[in-house]
């Protein structure tokens, strides 16, 4: 009980951070290419240091070249999955990106039943049809109430993302399997996604960063990205996985806290309705695990 309670306290602080992701995004006020890209490459620079202080070791980060056919494809969804988040919380209310994003665990049990061919129960189907009718609720909203072209561009977004996000879950699963250290796997994972922003960021995105934005992004990569990261996986060495993505659940309650604290902003009764339906529908897909 005891160690289910220090990792169910580290995985409501990692929430925490990652709920300010928003926050911070908006507060940056930078293209949303520009503001990926350096957030991506400052991530890596802080997994850099990260690794060399908990591994006492560069040489075991040089790439290992076997391994780009698995961390090139990690490293492309991390990017897509950065882009279209951040790009959610840029162009819809913020519960509205954390809810529907929130769908990325039903997706992972998903993508496994697709392409690592494990199986798919009634309850998990039961639960994918209630999280795509929560979705519909919040789209809905946006469509027949609010008429927000802007907020339906940001849920797909969002929706998006959960499903990119489930994919980079899958790419870290199996890398448990390889037995490949977690902070070399997300190092690269990040570098490599930096170099896939880039171009964009050329195109699109900018070099000439205001000092406010600096201090933004430095908190977005190192507190929302590097030290959330490390206090997830900290919690998961004392509590179960399912027990452990139910109390995750809580990153959406502080986003609704930070939204309303930050923007003024609140959830509509079809919002409501549709984030309680994808709560439930993750709540229900995690207990049977």
């Amino acid at each position: 009980m005891e160690n289910e309670v220090k990792g169910s306290l580290f995985i409501v602080a990692a929430v925490f951070l990652y709920s300010l992701i928003g926050v911070f995004s908006r507060f940056a006020g930078m293209n949303v290419f520009a503001l990926v890209f350096y957030k991506v490459a400052l991530a890596a620079f802080f997994f850099f240091f990260i690794f060399v202080f908990e591994r006492r070791s560069i040489g075991r980060l040089k790439m290992d070249w076997s391994m780009t056919r698995f961390l090139i494809p990690s490293g492309f969804v991390v990017a897509i999955t950065e882009v279209t988040f951040i790009g959610a919380y840029l162009n819809t209310t913020l519960a509205n990106a954390a809810f529907i994003n929130g769908l990325f665990p039903i997706f992972v049990i998903i993508l496994s039943f697709l392409f690592l061919e494990e199986r798919v129960d009634s309850r998990t189907l039961f639960s994918l049809v209630i999280g795509i009718t929560g979705v519909g609720f919040i789209v809905g909203a946006d469509f027949f109430v609010m008429l927000n072209e802007k907020n339906l561009f940001g849920d797909a977004l969002a929706l998006i993302s959960a499903l990119t996000y489930a994919a980079f879950m899958i790419y870290s699963r199996e890398r448990a399997k390889m037995k490949l250290d977690i902070y070399y796997f997300v190092f690269w994972s990040y570098a490599i996604a930096a170099l896939f922003v880039l171009p964009f960021n050329l195109a699109y995105g900018t070099f000439v960063i205001p000092l406010a934005s600096v201090i933004w992004i430095a908190v977005l990569a190192f507190l929302c990205t590097n030290i959330a990261f490390i206090l997830f996986c900290k919690g998961f060495e004392y509590i179960d996985a399912s027990k452990g993505s139910i109390v995750a659940l809580a990153e959406q309650l502080f986003v609704i806290i930070n939204a309303f604290l930050f923007f003024g902003e609140g959830l509509s009764p079809l919002e409501f309705i549709g984030a309680a339906l994808i709560i439930s529908s993750v709540v229900l897909a995690e207990m049977k695990r």
